[in-house]
């Protein structure tokens, strides 16, 4: 494994990048879409100026953003052919993970994705170009809530289902709909030898239905082994910087965090509990309380030790709260 410095506007990030084994990796099916062409139009990216390839401009018309972030972009367009909405993310290459094939590179989430088998609620990659050196052009399915409402994670569903109710969380079948979801496509991803790694209610969206899908894997991963912080919800076991954890139990922490914010809309602790692992049984509100079987599993999700919570994603799926109606 190796690490470099960027900038980025005025601070430096240490980047780091996975060495991985091209036998690993279908060579024809990775390097499908993948091209260095001449371009012609711009799109505004953190206010630089990305010229865009011309087979993405042949066949998607880009209307607006989605969101912004501090490694890429989203852009709202459809397919020209088909009319299909689509979702084009763009990022800076030199900000983004990266694996190597025959001296060419490959951005790893596109990699990824075309590595892990289709599933309802991961979202998936549709083609993948290169902006010449400079920045990865990504081509996603949209899922949400259409052009003109493009206000469409997890976090914003959460916010207007809440307001419509008069109370800050949602009632516990929606929350038990959501998590069997999000819980599937964990599993599926943990069945590959992936983890996600950046689980929030950001990276999930979610249509009217309350239909939901995965998104950005630009920090996912393969292998058992993580170390230092990855994402923006840390378990206890994050905070020992020099000791190797398991990503499948810190996994477990994580979505039991996402769990918890369904019902109260804030994370369960301080992040200085958690760094301190002073940590005692999750509270709710009165209003909210879910039942006896639910708090047990949440509880269970969020023990300090990674031992004493289930080991795997089959484990939380496998609970009673789940078998119930």
């Amino acid at each position: 494994m190796t690490s470099f410095n960027v900038k980025s506007e005025d601070s430096e990030k240490t980047i780091v990048c996975d060495d991985m084994s091209p036998s690993e990796w279908d060579a024809e099916e990775i390097l499908r879409t993948h091209s260095y062409p001449e371009s012609h139009q711009l799109v505004i990216h953190r206010g630089v100026k990305v010229t865009l390839p011309p087979q993405i401009l042949a066949a998607y018309t880009i209307h607006s953003k989605l969101a912004s972030g501090t490694f890429g972009s989203v852009f709202y367009g459809e397919e020209k052919s088909t009319r299909r909405p689509v979702a084009i993310k763009i990022v800076e290459a030199s900000m983004t993970k990266t694996i190597s094939y025959n001296g060419i590179k490959i951005p790893k989430e596109a990699a990824l994705l075309q590595k892990i088998p289709s599933h309802p609620n991961i979202i998936a990659l549709i083609e993948w170009a290169e902006a010449y050196e400079k920045h990865w052009i990504l081509v996603f399915e949209y899922h949400g809530f259409g052009r003109d409402r493009l206000k469409f994670t997890l976090r914003h569903y959460l916010r207007n289902v809440a307001k419509s109710r008069g109370k800050r969380g949602l009632t516990e079948n929606k929350v038990k709909k959501i998590m069997r979801q999000l819980l599937s496509a964990c599993h599926h991803l943990e069945k590959h030898g992936i983890y996600h790694c950046d689980l929030k209610l950001d990276n999930i969206v979610v249509d009217t239905e309350g239909n939901l899908k995965l998104i950005d894997f630009g920090l996912a991963v393969e292998g058992e082994k993580g170390r230092g912080r990855i994402g923006s919800i840390f378990p206890p076991e994050m905070y020992d910087h020099y000791i190797p954890y398991e990503l499948s139990t810190a996994q477990i922490w994580v979505l039991g965090t996402v769990f918890y914010q369904l019902f109260e809309a804030a994370k369960p602790y301080h992040e200085e509990r958690v760094k301190s692992k002073a940590l005692g049984r999750v509270m709710f509100s009165r209003h909210n309380r879910p039942s006896n079987e639910c708090v047990e599993l949440i509880d269970w999700m969020l023990k300090t030790e990674p031992t004493h919570r289930p080991q795997s994603v089959s484990r939380v799926i496998e609970h009673c709260w789940f078998m119930c109606a």
